[in-house]
């Protein structure tokens, strides 16, 4: 017997061994989409209610911080919401300073006022010089997320997770506050 023979022989056997068959790594790579896919669902919740926290914290501080520029500089300033666009800016002296987009998922379906309601185009809320603007509110919605955000006209202070009949109301209020102003002036 050649001893290189048996040598390239069991090198063979052993370098046959130490491999994956097909079946094998095709296992591993089913078990593999399996983890994928159920890390994907469990995370999917998590996911959407960091976007929808984040969409509420970006109208906050747009409405917080356009307020605090109007009396900073002591000029009038507009939140302006394009709801075609998707999209939420401060306009100081006609110009767009600051947009914010809403994270992905997030739809601004609506805005109201005491005496409007806005669905699929541009409004802007007036903020004067003193901070002071107009009640408002928007409608926010996304997958599994229906929530209207009112804005307090006087103070800025936000009140989340108003239901549309309170909303309604509200409106109403000030309407009817409105109208008696304008009859004694």
């Amino acid at each position: 017997m050649n001893p290189t023979w048996l040598v390239t022989t069991q090198h063979r056997k052993t370098r046959y061994c130490r491999a994956f068959t097909l079946l094998e790594v095709l296992v591993v790579v089913v078990v593999m989409a399996l983890i994928a896919t159920s890390a994907t669902f469990s995370f999917r919740k998590p996911m959407q209610n960091a976007a929808q926290a984040d969409a509420i914290q970006q109208l906050r501080d747009m409405d917080l911080t356009t307020r605090q520029a109007a009396m900073r500089f002591n000029r009038p300033m507009q939140i302006s919401f394009d709801l075609a666009e998707q999209n939420v800016s401060r306009v100081e002296n006609s110009f767009p300073t600051r947009t914010i987009h809403l994270p992905r998922g997030i739809r601004l379906t609506e805005l109201r006022t005491a005496a409007l309601r806005i669905f699929d185009s541009q409004h802007s809320v007036n903020i004067s010089e003193s901070g002071i603007g107009s009640t408002y509110a928007v409608h926010l919605t996304g997958n599994q997320f229906d929530r209207w955000i009112l804005f307090s006209g006087m103070t800025g202070e936000m009140s989340g997770d108003i239901h549309e009949q309170n909303l309604d109301n509200i409106f109403t209020v000030l309407a009817t506050q409105r109208a008696r102003r304008a009859d004694t002036d």
